[in-house]
This record gives C-alpha cells, structure tokens and sequence, in this order.
C-alpha cells in the first residue's frame, strides 16, 4: 500500500535520525564533560539551562498549530509560514529580552552571564525553524534527518577540534550558537531545492490571530515542559555551584 510506505519510510527516517544524532551527541559530550572538569562544565551547562528555561517564549507555541494547518490548507503554504516567522521573531525578540533583563538581576557571575547572553542569540535563528515544520507536515522526514545529521557532523568536527587545539567553553557557546546558524543554512537550502521561494512568504493578520489563540495552551504545556527539564540544573548552580552542576549535567 502506497500509504503505509510512504509513512513506514517517514517513520524509519525519523528513528535513523534520532538514533544517529543520539549516538553521536553522547560520545561527543562525554568527551566534552572530561576534557573541561565539572566546574567549567558545570558553568556552560547552567548557561545552557537557564537559556532553555525561556525557549517557550521563542517558539511560542506555534509549530504544533502550524504543522496542523498546513496539511488543512496546503494552498495557504505561503501566508501560513510567512505568518508563523514573523510570530516567530517577535517571541525571539521577547525572549531574548526576558533573558538579558533576569541574568542581570539572578546570575551574579560576569562569565556564566556573558555565556548565557552569547548562547541566548540561538533564539535568533529560531524562525527559521518553520520550514522543519513545513517538511514534517509534508511527511519529509529524509528531509529534516538530512539537515540534522549535516548540521551534527559539522558541529562533532568542531567540537572534537576544540578539545585538540585546547580551547575555552566560550569557544564551546561559539560553536552552539554556530550550530543554529548551520541548521538555518541547510533548512533555507532543501527549501529551495524543493523549489519554493521564502521570498514569496507573506504575512496575515486574521491568521495570526488564530494561529495565536490556538496554541496558547500549547504556550502552557512548552513552558511546564522546558521548565521542567531545565529547572534542576539552575536550581543546582544556584544553590551549590558550577562544580556540582557539571557532575550532575555530565550524569544527566
């Protein structure tokens, strides 16, 4: 049955996908947790936390909704994503003003701030983000594994080059930060491929109304989840130090 096909491959690339970028990311990691201690460890990885505690505000809930409607009005593909990416960059820009505002007044440590105000420009690139959602509701799931492993392979090879040369965990956040960017790349790249424009993106009010009202409980149910997975590790440097935050990241 050429349905069962078509979802049975979706589903085998997904699993590809998420195996791979899980196998790779545990090694690399582990390696990384060795090479910079628990203490320097231990400030990254609470930079890392307190950033993803505001991530709900970037995406604001939209994908999930966004997903749904474009497998119910294809012929909408244009106003719907170009409605989403400017939602999208308003939710970036609250988030990345809600983090500089509460690192200044919780983070006392001049570095972990300056890491945390560097990684949160990952929010930057979160817009771009759409067209992953474009792929999965076409049911592409080669396409968006094929833009995660490239954009792993790269991001493994700088890391591993970081470990040899020797350098520091701002270099680390670099690379992060860098890592969104290469995600944005490949995105916009199989985008074109398949033909289409961002150009011809436009925006809808009477859209973004609803795309808004629909995933507001979704704007809920990101927030308990970011906060419920990214909670523990602000709590703990907060409470006992980088150096217990990197023992407990690196056990995570």
């Amino acid at each position: 049955h050429n349905g069962f096909k078509k979802y049975a491959s979706n589903t085998g690339w997904m699993f590809f996908g998420q195996f791979f970028s899980l196998l790779v990311s545990f090694f690399v990691s582990a390696w990384l947790a060795r090479y910079f201690g628990p203490e320097h460890y231990g400030m990254f990885s609470y930079a890392i936390a307190f950033v993803g505690l505001f991530s709900f505000v970037a995406s604001l809930g939209v994908d999930g909704v966004l997903s749904r409607v474009l497998v119910e009005h294809p012929e909408k593909r244009d106003e719907l994503l170009g409605t989403g990416f400017l939602l999208k960059i308003v939710g970036g820009l609250i988030a990345i003003a809600l983090v500089l505002c509460t690192s200044f007044i919780f983070v006392p440590d001049v570095f972990v701030r300056n890491l945390i105000i560097l990684y949160c420009c990952i929010f930057v690139f979160e817009p771009f983000n759409i067209i992953t959602v474009f792929f999965q509701s076409q049911v592409q799931a080669k396409i968006n594994t094929q833009i995660r492993i490239c954009t792993l392979l790269i991001s493994s090879l700088l890391k591993i080059a970081l470990i040899l040369s020797g350098k520091g965990i701002i270099w680390l956040t670099f690379i992060f930060v860098f890592d969104a960017l290469l995600n944005v790349l490949f995105a916009v790249s199989f985008y074109k491929k398949s033909r289409l424009q961002i150009t011809q993106w436009c925006y809808a009010q009477g859209l973004a109304r609803n795309m808004l009202v629909g995933s507001l409980f979704l704007v809920f149910a990101s927030a308990a989840n970011y906060i419920f997975v990214r909670i523990d590790q602000v709590m703990i440097g907060a409470m006992l130090g980088n150096m217990e935050v990197g023992l407990y990241a690196a056990a995570v």
